[in-house]
C-alpha cells in the first residue's frame, strides 16, 4: 500500500519552490514604457541589463529636522546650451530639505529606480532637455522643485504616452483636466503632447492644488487621486488653515496605497537626484543640453517643416518637442506658441518676415492668350495670379557632401530605442538611416548615423 505524503510537507515544498522562484526573478524596474506597433504606448517595460541589480543601502538621516522650503532666490539667466550638470543643480536649489529621509519605502522605491545605476543615469540624462522646460517655468512660478518629478513618476517625461485610462503625454492628463487647465484639445491638435502646452497646463493645475493644500506631499497625493477625493479626509477648518499656510504636513486616512506609493516615489527619486553620489549613481554633469524655449510662430506657418525651415532648425526634433501638431500640421485653432531651441533666437526676425514657398504655376497656351488679350491695366495683375517666382538659389539645402554626418557609438547597455530618445529621433528612422532590419540589435562600439 502507497503511503500518502502528509499535509505539512507538501505545503513545505510548495512554500520552498516559491521562494527559490522568487529569488529568480528580477525586481519591479520603474522604466519608461515601449511603444506598440500602432504607435501608442503600452505599460511594457524596457529591458533592463543582464547584470545582476546593485544592492541600495539604508541610508542615515540627513538631518532630523521638519522640511524646509528652497530658497527664492533668483538664479542668473541661462544661455542657448547648459551642462546637465547646470540643470540638475537648478532641480536641487528648489528642492525641500531633507532631501533623503529614513524608512523602508524610500531604501524599496531607491531599490527600483536604480538598481542598475548606469540605466537610471542613461534614463535621467534622456529627460533632461524638457526637465529644463519644467524648472524653468517652475522658477517663474516659484513653485517646489519636486514638482519637476512628477512627470518621472508619470511617464519619465515621454510626450508620446498614453494610459488605458485615457490620461496622454508625460504629465498624464485626461483631455477634460487638460482643458480645464488652459490646454487645447481639438482634431489635429492634443495639447497634452506638446511640451509647451502640457507643461503650462500642468503647472496650473498643480498650483490650484497647492494653493489648497500648500505642501508638495499633499499637492501630489491630489494630483494622483483628485483633490476632492483628498478633501473629504480633512475638515473645513483644516483646509482653511492649510490654505493658509498655517498647519504643519499630516499623512491623510482613506486613500489608496497607489496614491501613498506616490509620493514615496517621489521621495526616492528626490534622493537619488540630490545626492547621487552617496548611491553610486554615475550622472554626468558636462553633457551639453540644448534649452528649449517658448517662441510664437509667424501668422502664415502652416506646418512644422515650414517653421524648421525658416528657424534653420531639424525639423524631426522640433516635432519630437511638439508632437501636440499632428504630423507636424498647424490646424486652425491650434496654439501658435511652441518650444523651439534657444540658439534660433537670431532667426526669429527673419523667420516672420520670410513666406512659405509656394510651388512655381507656369501659364498654359490658353491662359496666355486670354492675358494677352485683356486690356494692359489688367495685364500685370494677371501675370500676377499665373505665374510665381521661383524660391532664391540659395534657399536650396545644401548637399550631403557639404556636411559631416552626425554619429554615434553605441556603448554597453544601449539600446535602438534608447539611443532614439536621446537624439529626438524614431528608431525607424535609425534603423533606416543605418540600414538595420526590424530585429536589428545594436552592439558596444558600432557606430550609427543620426541623419541620413
Amino acid at each position: 500500500m502507497r503511503s500518502t505524503p502528509r499535509p505539512w510537507i507538501l505545503a513545505t515544498l510548495c512554500i520552498s519552490a516559491m521562494l527559490a522562484l522568487q529569488g529568480c526573478e528580477p525586481p519591479n524596474a520603474t522604466r519608461p514604457s515601449t511603444p506598440a506597433s500602432n504607435g501608442a504606448s503600452v505599460s511594457e517595460p524596457i529591458a533592463l541589463p543582464s547584470a545582476p541589480p546593485v544592492e541600495v543601502s539604508t541610508l542615515p538621516p540627513e538631518i532630523s529636522s521638519p522640511i524646509s522650503p528652497p530658497s527664492d532666490k533668483p538664479l542668473p539667466a541661462e544661455g542657448d546650451v547648459m551642462t546637465s550638470g547646470e540643470v540638475l543643480d537648478r532641480l536641487r536649489a528648489r528642492l525641500s530639505t531633507p532631501t533623503c529621509i529614513v524608512g523602508p519605502n524610500n531604501t524599496r522605491w531607491r531599490h527600483k529606480y536604480a538598481g542598475y545605476p548606469q540605466h537610471f543615469a542613461d534614463e535621467v540624462q534622456a529627460t533632461l532637455p524638457m526637465m529644463l522646460v519644467v524648472l524653468d517655468e517652475l522658477e517663474k512660478r516659484k513653485m517646489p522643485g519636486e514638482f519637476a518629478l512628477i512627470p518621472i513618476v508619470e511617464s519619465w517625461y515621454r510626450p508620446d504616452v498614453h494610459s488605458f485610462g485615457g490620461a496622454a503625454g508625460m504629465w498624464q492628463m485626461l483631455d477634460e483636466t487638460a482643458r480645464n487647465n488652459g490646454a487645447t484639445v481639438i482634431r489635429g491638435y492634443d495639447g497634452r503632447l506638446s511640451g509647451f502646452d502640457a507643461t503650462q497646463a500642468g503647472l496650473t493645475y498643480l498650483g490650484k492644488l497647492h494653493g489648497i493644500f500648500n505642501d508638495w506631499r499633499l499637492t501630489a497625493m491630489a494630483y494622483n487621486s483628485g483633490e476632492y477625493r483628498l478633501m473629504r479626509t480633512m475638515s473645513p477648518e483644516e483646509l482653511a488653515e492649510r490654505s493658509a499656510g498655517g498647519v504643519h504636513y499630516r499623512r491623510p486616512e482613506g486613500l489608496s496605497g497607489t496614491t501613498y506609493e506616490y509620493v514615496s516615489k517621489m521621495r526616492a527619486l528626490t534622493c537619488l537626484l540630490a545626492q547621487p553620489q552617496r548611491q553610486s549613481i554615475p550622472l554626468l554633469t558636462t553633457v551639453p543640453i540644448t534649452h528649449w524655449i517658448a517662441y510664437t510662430m509667424p501668422a502664415d506657418v502652416t506646418s512644422l517643416d515650414d517653421l524648421a525651415r525658416r528657424l534653420d532648425t531639424d525639423p524631426d526634433i522640433l516635432k519630437a518637442f511638439n508632437r501636440g501638431y499632428k504630423n507636424g500640421r498647424v490646424v486652425a485653432g491650434a496654439p501658435r506658441t511652441l518650444l523651439v531651441p534657444a540658439s534660433t533666437r537670431s532667426h526669429w526676425a527673419s523667420a516672420a518676415a520670410q513666406a512659405t514657398p509656394q510651388p512655381t504655376q507656369v501659364a498654359t497656351g490658353a491662359q496666355a492668350a486670354n492675358a494677352a488679350a485683356m486690356p494692359s491695366t489688367s495685364n500685370a495683375s494677371a501675370a500676377a495670379t499665373t505665374t510665381k517666382t521661383d524660391p532664391p538659389a540659395n534657399d536650396d539645402p545644401p548637399d550631403d557632401q557639404d556636411r559631416a554626418v552626425k554619429t554615434h557609438v553605441v556603448a554597453r547597455g544601449e539600446t535602438l530605442d534608447r539611443i532614439a530618445r536621446r537624439y529626438h529621433v524614431s528608431a525607424d528612422k535609425l534603423r533606416a538611416w543605418n540600414h538595420l532590419g526590424r530585429r536589428a540589435r545594436v552592439s558596444p562600439g558600432q557606430k550609427l548615423k543620426l541623419e541620413p
